[in-house]
This record gives C-alpha cells, sequence and structure tokens, in this order.
C-alpha cells in the first residue's frame, strides 16, 4: 500500500486532509440511473416478433419462383431439446475421450442410435419431405438444413467425401492429379454430394452429426 503513505505525505498527514461539507460533495461512484432505459420497451412485444419472424419460412414464400424447391417440416420444442442434448453429450464425451485418449467411436454411435430413436416421429415427417423433393430432383436428392443452415461439417459425411476423392484422384489423368484447383474441384464436388441425402434417415442422421 505504498500509495497511501505517498498520499499521507502529501497532504502532510491522514489528520490534515481537507474536510468537505455534506452538500458539496460530488461523489460519482454509483451507477447514474438517469442514463438508463426501461426493463421493457413499450413495443418491446413488436420488437421481439420482428426478430424471430426473420427465418426463411417468413421470407420464401416471396422469393419462391426464384430459388430451389424447398418443404419445410415443423420442429417441435422437444424434438428441439433432443438435438441440442444429443450434442452436448456428444462433445462432453469427446472432450472426456481425448483427454484419456480413448476411441470414441462406438459411444458416439449408442448416442446417435438412442436419438433417432427418441426422434422417429420426426424422422417420418423428415422422409415423407424428403421423398417429395427426390421425385421432383433430377440427382433424385435433396438436401437439408436446420433453419438456413445445413450440416456441411458433418463428421459422417466428409468421411464419405473423402473416400470417393481419393477413389475419383486415382482414377484421374496424371494432369488432374498434379493440378491443385482441378483436386480442388473434385474434394468441392464429393461433398457436396455426401451432403445429399434421399431418406429421411440419412437426413437425421446428418443433422445429429453436425455442430451447425
Amino acid at each position: 500500500m505504498a500509495f497511501l503513505a505517498e498520499l499521507k505525505v502529501a497532504g502532510g498527514g491522514v489528520g490534515k486532509l481537507k474536510s468537505v461539507p455534506k452538500e458539496e460533495l460530488r461523489d460519482r461512484s454509483h451507477a447514474n440511473t438517469s442514463l438508463s432505459g426501461k426493463d421493457v420497451l413499450e413495443n418491446e412485444a413488436d420488437r421481439w416478433k420482428y426478430f424471430f419472424n426473420s427465418g426463411c419460412e417468413a421470407w420464401f414464400t416471396d422469393i419462391k419462383e426464384h430459388t430451389f424447391r424447398s418443404t419445410f417440416v415443423k420442429l417441435n420444442r422437444e424434438e428441439a431439446s433432443i438435438i441440442v442434448d444429443h450434442w452436448e453429450r456428444r462433445c462432453r464425451v469427446v472432450a472426456a475421450a481425448e483427454s484419456e485418449g480413448r476411441n470414441v467411436d462406438r459411444e458416439l454411435e449408442e448416442l446417435s442410435s438412442k436419438a433417432m430413436e427418441e426422434l422417429e416421429p420426426l424422422g417420418k415427417l423428415l422422409g415423407k419431405a424428403i421423398d417429395e423433393e427426390c421425385a421432383a430432383s433430377a440427382a433424385g436428392l435433396a438436401f437439408v438444413k436446420l433453419s438456413t443452415r445445413s450440416p456441411k461439417d458433418s463428421r459422417k459425411a466428409l468421411a464419405k467425401a473423402e473416400v470417393a476423392y481419393q477413389q475419383r484422384l486415382a482414377a484421374a489423368p496424371q494432369e488432374v492429379r498434379e493440378d491443385d484447383n482441378e483436386r480442388w474441384k473434385l474434394l468441392s464436388e464429393e461433398v457436396t454430394r455426401t451432403g445429399a441425402v434421399a431418406s429421411g434417415e440419412e437426413g437425421l442422421t446428418l443433422l445429429l452429426d453436425s455442430a451447425r
């Protein structure tokens, strides 16, 4: 507390510090509540409605004729909770396995199977929507998303893409194998292809395997 000693010396001793009358105190240590706003604004409900209605379901119909075909499947609160709980459990299992240096594949498959079973009604609805989209697709495949985000980070999809990429690269001409741009094109095509699904089970599997 050296600075206290310095203050004491500078002031000629604590006993000689100037006394300030109470009415002249200008203490600014407290929060200035006059600058704060109301806890609830008059249009709070409208603001919340505007924010949460900004998803694609609110504007998709306006651009429907100018974009890809899409079918929406309702996700209820209980199903959303199962998906979030599954991912949180998955993260804990992975973190524990990494710290212990053990293989985690079996545990992750068990978690996935449990979530798939709990989400069976959603899988059926999703499957019906995917069947409709696949029937209208020239490739017979469809992409799935939670809101506007697709499961591009699915490790299962990326693992399949890696295998397909290596097979195509091995069969490609030498000039392709030695060209960085050509290799990137091959990889991009396979990553896109493995992100497409043909059934509700495949779609749900990707969604449960994605942090997005």
